[in-house]
């Protein structure tokens, strides 16, 4: 799954992604995060209608919340969805044709749980570190004050060999490739979307162990994403 995650440099999202930032944008999302946690405002990059289609850098809840969601608070907003047997789902069938977004990273966390205890977290990044964009659906509805509530959640797949030493799921991660297909409106045949719904080559991945101080939500800064003493990351080998 993915409920944690980073992205230090929100200021090259426009030349990353070949995106332009919307003007409701909230400045408090514009600076580098290391503990982005579910229910938080969030980067996303989608085709935008006030764009006339070009991509568009819009901020959204993480967490998706159709109408019924909100009507009902006691329904829950899914952060994660699982792409095996997304087609069946008739709702999550729409957004993926139709309301599809990245989210752009550049780390996420996993935890190595002992006894069902909360454990060691850890990093997991790109080789090298670069800017990377999670697959991700979005929707919109109008609140009780009539206004637009805009939400997203991360689609997740199996693990690659990498990832499985600590979960049995892991975010959909695109490459460079794979990003101008998510993000062309133009496509919405099942057929080219779904191949990209799987984990990525964990060869161009690596994990690290990090600190303790990630597990609190009210914890942030770069000193979250620091790697750990070495010995942390033997216990999974």
């Amino acid at each position: 799954m993915c409920g944690r995650y980073g992205y230090e440099s929100p200021e090259f999202t426009e030349t990353r992604f070949q995106a332009q930032l919307l003007p409701d944008v909230p400045p408090e999302i514009l600076v580098p995060r290391y503990n982005i946690a579910p229910t938080q405002p969030v980067l996303t990059v989608a085709p935008s209608k006030r764009l006339g289609g070009r991509r568009g850098i819009k901020s959204v809840v993480w967490g998706l919340t159709p109408g019924w969601a909100l009507r009902d608070r006691s329904k829950p907003r899914s952060i994660n969805i699982k792409t095996e047997g997304i087609l069946d789902r008739p709702t999550y069938r729409h957004l993926l044709l139709h309301n599809r977004c990245a989210v752009p990273a550049d780390g996420f966390y996993e935890w190595q749980h002992n006894n069902g205890k909360t454990g060691q977290p850890y990093s997991i990044a790109l080789r090298g570190g670069e800017p990377f964009a999670f697959a991700g659906i979005w929707t919109a509805t109008k609140d009780e004050r009539d206004q637009w509530l805009v939400s997203c959640a991360i689609l997740t797949t199996g693990p690659n060999e990498l990832v499985a030493q600590l979960h049995d799921r892991q975010p959909v991660i695109l490459t460079r490739d794979q990003e101008q297909t998510w993000l062309d409106a133009d496509v919405t045949d099942a057929g080219e979307l779904v191949p990209i719904l799987s984990p990525l080559d964990p060869t161009a991945m690596e994990l690290f162990p990090v600190s303790r101080l990630v597990n609190s939500v009210a914890n942030e800064g770069p000193s979250l994403r620091q790697r750990a003493p070495e010995s942390l990351q033997a216990s999974l080998l």
